[in-house]
């Protein structure tokens, strides 16, 4: 995971081999970003995707939704990473470095993401619930996780244990880490009508109220927590120990050659 940012190598682009996390044993050539903090971006293409479940009315229905391109950190966002922009009490269940940090607020959070984008020039923020959604997926269709309908015993650790270093996990398919399970994390809106954006066809966004309960993706203590399109909350102003939170990437890095 570190070996690029051990070396000195930051804010670079590269072209490398990834196993897709799938099973599958002929990898995928990745465009790879790593910026000054050492976070790791892995380009997710366009397309479309059916986003929600029809089994929580709080997900459905299942609509069609197309995606512009973007990068995504391939691993949540770590207690080295966030301390670079401010101190931060680790909690007991994410004390290494390269664990994700947790008790952060929402509005911290994006505060990180802003602090992020002044610092590179670079347009840095919160994922959206269907960017999240649509990278977790990685590409797989109709399925509840990230790497297909399996369980996720000996592919996750819930959320509420304790953590583990970020790419401890085989990547799932657009090689990203920890889709599932290590932490719950934030996206960009606050708690709404899932049924509002309905017409929008394409990147849609969904409102992000301050004060509001915000939404989280990806983590939980049971396996059907871990689930993609599961929609779960947490309140305004909340520390939790199982909620932390990674980035999206919505412009193109200053690419140099390594």
């Amino acid at each position: 995971m570190n070996s690029a940012i051990d070396n000195g190598f930051f804010g670079y682009f590269v072209v490398c081999h990834l196993q897709d996390g799938l099973g599958q044993s002929e990898p995928k050539s990745r465009s790879v970003y790593v910026n000054t903090v050492g976070m790791k971006f892995v380009k997710v293409p366009a397309g479309s995707f059916m986003m929600g479940d029809e089994r929580i009315d709080m997900s459905s229905p299942i609509h069609e939704v197309a995606m512009s391109s973007f990068w995504m950190d391939a691993y949540e966002v770590t207690n080295t990473q966030f301390e670079r922009f401010q101190k931060h009490r680790r909690c007991a269940y994410s004390l290494g470095d390269h664990n994700p940090v947790t008790e952060v607020t929402h509005e911290e959070a994006i505060a990180y993401a802003k602090w992020l984008s002044k610092k590179e020039g670079l347009d840095y923020r919160l994922p959206t619930e269907a960017q999240w959604e649509y990278a977790a997926r990685g590409g797989l269709k109709g399925k509840d996780y990230p790497w297909g309908n399996e369980e996720p015993h000996g592919r996750a650790v819930p959320s509420g244990l304790k953590t583990s270093k970020g790419g401890t996990f085989p990547p799932y398919g657009y090689g990203l880490y920890d889709m599932a399970g290590n932490v719950a994390e934030f996206v960009y809106e606050s708690l709404y009508d899932y049924k509002l954006l309905l017409k929008v066809k394409k990147d849609p966004v969904g409102p992000s109220v301050k004060g509001g309960d915000y939404l989280t993706r990806g983590g939980g203590v049971s396996s059907f927590d871990l689930i993609v399109w599961l929609r779960e909350l947490t309140g305004s102003g909340e520390r939790m120990p199982a909620v932390g939170f990674r980035l999206a990437l919505l412009s193109n890095p200053k690419i140099k050659s390594r």
